[in-house]
């Protein structure tokens, strides 16, 4: 990620996971590993395929629209993650299901429906006790 896309209080979760592209009107994608062998698609990325134990695997994008396979509102996290949050299975166009928090009122998280349409977004997930904000994907509806 550009570190002019960070404010300086702002961390990435984990490098590798995210692509800012360095236009910034195209919008951010996760990074996954395709096996050039079976076409198996890992997130986050992998260096061989546990699938056919190929070593050739090249990186894609991953779509930035998922569909919605659950959710539940988490009322006791973990310490820095405030709380209540809505925390999701997201299935994605290329077979892949990720766990994920939602972007969306914990309020109205009865609005939610199994094969809803998502967005990828990117944001604030938890902050450190000096403040720092770590900052990954999420996904919000789209109504």
């Amino acid at each position: 990620m550009p570190a002019n896309r960070l404010r300086e209080n702002q961390k990435i979760m984990r490098e590798g996971l995210i692509c800012f592209p360095e236009d910034e009107t195209k919008p951010p994608y996760l990074l996954a590993s395709r096996c050039t062998g079976c076409g198996k698609v890992y997130f986050p990325t992998k260096q061989f395929c546990p699938e056919c134990m190929n070593e050739q695997m090249e990186e894609i994008g991953l779509s930035n629209r998922g569909t919605l396979y659950t959710s539940t509102v988490v009322h006791l996290g973990v310490k820095g993650f405030e709380t209540p949050y809505i925390l999701a299975w997201v299935d994605l166009p290329e077979r892949i299901r990720l766990i994920t928090q939602i972007e969306y009122d914990p309020k109205k998280a009865s609005e939610l429906r199994p094969g809803q349409v998502l967005e990828l977004v990117i944001g604030k997930l938890r902050t450190l006790p000096d403040a720092t904000e770590i900052v990954g994907y999420k996904y919000r509806p789209i109504f």
